[in-house]
């Protein structure tokens, strides 16, 4: 997931339709949220334009007072577990998503979410709700990246006709995850790191987080260093590269120095021993932290219907439609 830094007690919104990625956002609000915190659950339920009646969603029955009587005994359920000072329910019918989300959230510290996953291009076509969340949202946004199961047919289309009505007169339940069954060995993080102000932010919010169980490791990524053709010698090339990636690996040293300095200051005492640092050279970036992660994680693996154990963070910078390209 992906945020900036968060000052405690916080105002938080979970923007909620009852899907696999707005789950996974909850359960990661169960491990942000504080005792202090107060929690908005917002649903927007999307009007078409011809009739301006409700567009079903799959997840959520598309009329308000079914939604609001899920999201209120999910509420309930969060009050209850994680003490936090309130909870509100916000059900809204709107015609644009995005743009009632952001009004919702004019007031509040951080916005957790979950992610559909959607290519670059249909993103850049139809627009994303987090990508919007995390390039326009004034306090912090938090996203949850989701990958939806394997299958031939869209998991994030929305139902539409008979088979939504039908979907939906079922009344609908949502239950919290329940601690991991390891819980008490601790949680574990894994903290990317590149030197950004983001990503310090990232350091800073985790260590707000541990508790004196928990550890995080603080991985910087590098790339090898490929030669370019050049009209010089093989020693010569050779040396090149053993410079360029020298100086590279003694960035990445200096960055996980600095974000360790970091954790260290806002670590609870005597947890900051729990953070280690990894420097690791790969041949992309992007594919490298996600492999990376991968490993890691099949360490722990999950438990269905629990939180997790092993959290991979990050932090974020605004980027543009051809940035991002």
């Amino acid at each position: 997931f992906f945020f900036d830094l968060c000052v405690f007690p916080m105002k938080i919104v979970l923007a909620f339709d009852g899907s696999p990625p707005a789950q996974a956002a909850l359960q990661i609000l169960q491990i942000v949220a504080h005792p202090e915190d107060e929690v908005t659950i917002y649903h927007g339920s999307k009007l078409t334009e011809s009739t301006c009646v409700p567009e079903p969603v799959p997840e959520i029955s598309s009329s308000e007072g079914g939604a609001a009587g899920a999201l209120q005994s999910l509420a309930t359920q969060l009050q209850q577990t994680l003490s936090l000072k309130a909870v509100n329910v916000m059900v809204r019918s709107v015609t644009d998503v995005t743009t009632d989300l952001m009004e919702a959230c004019e007031d509040c510290d951080v916005l957790v979410m979950g992610t559909r996953g959607h290519g670059l291009i249909k993103r850049m076509v139809l627009g994303s709700v987090a990508t919007h969340a995390v390039n326009h949202f004034k306090g912090q946004a938090i996203c949850i990246a989701h990958a939806p199961p394997e299958s031939t047919c869209d998991p994030t289309a929305a139902a539409v006709g008979p088979a939504a009505e039908t979907q939906s007169a079922s009344p609908v339940q949502y239950s919290l995850a329940l601690p991991h069954p390891d819980a008490d060995a601790g949680r574990r993080y894994l903290v990317f790191v590149d030197g950004t102000p983001s990503a310090m932010n990232a350091a800073q919010f985790v260590a707000r987080l541990m508790g004196p169980a928990d550890s995080a490791r603080l991985v910087a990524l590098y790339e090898h260093c490929v030669p370019t053709p050049a009209p010089m010698g093989l020693a010569a090339a050779a040396a090149m590269v053993q410079s360029q990636a020298q100086s590279r690996m003694l960035r990445a040293q200096q960055i996980v120095n600095d974000a360790m300095a970091v954790m260290e200051k806002d670590c609870r005492p005597g947890v900051a021993a729990n953070v280690t640092a990894t420097i690791v050279e790969v041949r992309d970036v992007k594919s490298g932290m996600l492999e990376f992660a991968q490993s890691k994680m099949a360490e722990l693996p999950s438990v269905p219907g629990h939180l997790p154990r092993i959290i991979a963070v990050m932090g974020s910078r605004e980027l543009g439609p051809a940035q991002r390209l």
